[in-house]
């Protein structure tokens, strides 16, 4: 039986091996060759460019009081921006962004050297850290589980659980189904860039069981469609509505859902 099973196990975790291999691949390719506009990409509109600040601010609220003893890892990093943003705050905490991509990180690095921040870069792999066990104060991970498809996710969880200390903080944001599956039904850009670049949604009821290792989980909305445009014409309002997809069950209607959650001790 023994032999039977092990028979039948080995070319199923060779296929997945192979399958996040060539995933792996395409990822580097992907972020190598768009490093140099992406920030320009993800500022062409008004409602884009406050989605990516709102979210930023959102995290760091989130991350709470910090020392320069506080080692936060920020995977991946991408260009750098929301630890740019972190610094300008006023947080001086150590900082290490990492990437699987190399060409993002050469941006990064050369706009963190622009504006005098003190911030390491390294080259690494999400589901192998080049971290010691218990080691991480902080891991904020923004925009990067919709990049691998579900059977993937408890194994980044698994490592992202694996580096943080007993009490360490995680900052995730995962891409919210209900808005993606409404936007997939009625905008036909959205359909276009999606088959260029396919995203991975969650719906917002299994993410409890996929966190159950973690305490003091917390998740809320951010990105609600058209809060740019009232933030424009009536800020106090905005509030208000922000307030709610914080709060309420109007994080359902976001476009992404901000996990918080704690490594127990």
């Amino acid at each position: 039986m023994s032999i039977t099973l092990e028979s039948n196990q080995e070319p199923s975790v060779q296929t997945e091996s192979a399958e996040l291999e060539g995933l792996r691949s395409k990822l580097i390719h992907l972020y190598d060759h768009n490093a140099p506009r992406y920030d320009n990409d993800r500022s062409i509109t008004d409602s884009l460019h406050f989605y990516f600040d709102h979210a930023h601010r959102a995290v760091n609220a989130l991350i709470g009081p910090t020392n320069k003893d506080t080692l936060h890892v920020d995977m991946p990093v991408g260009t750098g921006r929301f630890l740019f943003l972190l610094r300008e705050q006023g947080r001086d905490h150590r900082m290490i962004g990492i990437d699987i991509s190399k060409g993002m990180l050469e941006v990064a690095a050369q706009n963190s050297r622009q504006c005098g921040h003190d911030i390491e870069f390294s080259q690494g792999d999400a589901f192998s850290l080049p971290f010691a066990d218990n080691s991480v104060d902080v891991l904020t991970s923004l925009r990067m589980f919709h990049l691998f498809p579900h059977c993937y996710w408890p194994g980044l969880l698994d490592e992202m659980y694996r580096v943080l200390k007993p009490g360490g903080t995680l900052i995730t944001e995962l891409r919210n189904a209900a808005r993606g599956t409404a936007c997939q039904l009625l905008v036909p850009g959205f359909r276009k860039r999606r088959k260029q670049h396919p995203h991975v949604f969650v719906n917002p009821l299994s993410i409890k069981p996929l966190f159950r290792r973690w305490e003091n989980m917390h998740m809320q909305g951010v990105g609600l469609d058209a809060l740019s445009k009232i933030h424009r014409i009536a800020p106090i309002l905005a509030k208000g509505v922000d307030t709610l997809q914080r709060t309420t069950f109007v994080r359902y209607f976001s476009k992404t859902l901000i996990i918080h959650a704690t490594k127990p001790f």
